[in-house]
């Protein structure tokens, strides 16, 4: 979620989820600034005006995921996952969250949803 969107871009209804297989992860977000004592990756879409340079993604030190963020497509060589909200007119099309340490299930034990998620397909 960011506060600072206007309300018809539905922001308050994403979620980034994981599958019941996986330990939970210990993902914080955040919309002002870093997470003191985590390792934190800057969400950013540059073209939209909405004050998301302050967004970050934040993970516990300790993780094994090395998270990296772009706002014009997939990282070659890295597992990705699409971020985009339709509803928002500033080119959230293609926005990706990438991970450094690809597994042979790449992400796909990660989901993003751009509508809260039910039992059917998660």
């Amino acid at each position: 979620k960011e506060p600072a969107e206007p309300s018809g871009h539905t922001w308050n209804d994403n979620f980034f989820c994981w599958r019941d297989i996986r330990e939970n992860p210990g993902f914080r977000w955040s919309y002002a600034g870093k997470v003191k004592g985590m390792r934190c990756t800057q969400i950013l879409e540059k073209a939209d005006p909405h004050t998301w340079a302050d967004n970050y993604l934040c993970v516990p030190k300790k993780s094994s995921l090395k998270l990296k963020w772009n706002s014009a497509g997939k990282i070659n060589g890295k597992a990705c996952i699409q971020w985009r909200e339709p509803a928002d007119p500033h080119t959230w099309h293609d926005n990706w969250l990438c991970k450094d340490n690809f597994k042979p299930d790449g992400c796909a034990s990660y989901r993003w949803h751009e509508v809260y998620p039910n039992s059917r397909n998660g």
